[in-house]
Parts: structure tokens; C-alpha cells; sequence
């Protein structure tokens, strides 16, 4: 009687009848066949996505030796041209030479061709009498804009 208070239902299996019984046995069958399906699917999902992942590692490995071998024969080339290619490439070059011929546009006719002075220009002043001409100049041209205006 103590089991019956307890559990709130019939027997000691917790059970009133035999055919609550049969039902539960039948759904619990039900149920466990539905994990055992679940179970096989999951295992052939894991096991192609594992394939595929072997798949496409083997397949990125393929490619990255592949892009390897590219590499080293560039590299190759590159080394065959900067050793036989550089004597190629001054003979060839044309105009003048850097550092020599003439100088350059604006430099006094003292100064090297291709002298660098360190630090600013000099600075280039004016004499007195430019200053003077050019200032005569300007008063002629404002003069001449007041009687057009």
C-alpha cells in the first residue's frame, strides 16, 4: 500500500492496468526505433562530411605544392635575369649619363652638373636698380588702370 501512495497510480510497476502497459511498451519501441534511425543517419553524415574534409585537405595540399613549384621557377627566372639580364640592361641604356654632360636649367655657370648643394639655395636678392625699375614700372601700370577705370 505504501507503493501505491506513493507513485499515485495501481501496482508496484505503477501501472492500474495491463493495457497502459502494452501502450508504453509499444511507444517506448516507437521511440526507440526513431534514435536508432536518427543514430544511422548521423553516422553516414559524419562520415561523408569527414570524406569531404579528407577531400578538399588532400586538395589543398595538391595546390599549395603547386604554387610552390611557381614560386621556385619564378624565383629561377628571376635569378637567370638579374645575373646575365643587368650587363643587358646598362649596355642598353640611352641619353645621358647621370652625374655627367651638361648643367641644369637655372644653375649658375660655376656649378657642377650634378653637384647637390647641402642644406638651402642661396638665397637671390635683388640690386638696388631692378628694385628701382621694376617699383617705376608698377606706379606706370596702376597709373594706367586709374585713368582707364
Amino acid at each position: 500500500m505504501a507503493n501505491r501512495a506513493r507513485k499515485g497510480r495501481g501496482d508496484e510497476s505503477g501501472f492500474t492496468t495491463d493495457s497502459e502497459a502494452e501502450q508504453l511498451g509499444a511507444s517506448t519501441q516507437k521511440v526507440e526505433e526513431t534514435l536508432g534511425n536518427f543514430a544511422e543517419d548521423l553516422g553516414s553524415l559524419l562520415g561523408s562530411a569527414q570524406t569531404k574534409a579528407s577531400t578538399w585537405l588532400d586538395q589543398r595540399k595538391s595546390i599549395a605544392a603547386q604554387l610552390a613549384q611557381i614560386r621556385d621557377t619564378a624565383n629561377s627566372y628571376l635569378e637567370q635575369l638579374s645575373g646575365a639580364g643587368a650587363a643587358v640592361v646598362q649596355r642598353a641604356r640611352r641619353g645621358r649619363p647621370p652625374g655627367g654632360g651638361k648643367r641644369g636649367p637655372g644653375r649658375p655657370k660655376g656649378s657642377p652638373a650634378g653637384a647637390v648643394r647641402a642644406g638651402r639655395k642661396k638665397k637671390r636678392t635683388m640690386s638696388p636698380e631692378a628694385r628701382a625699375k621694376i617699383s617705376a614700372a608698377q606706379v606706370r601700370r596702376w597709373a594706367k588702370q586709374k585713368r582707364n577705370a
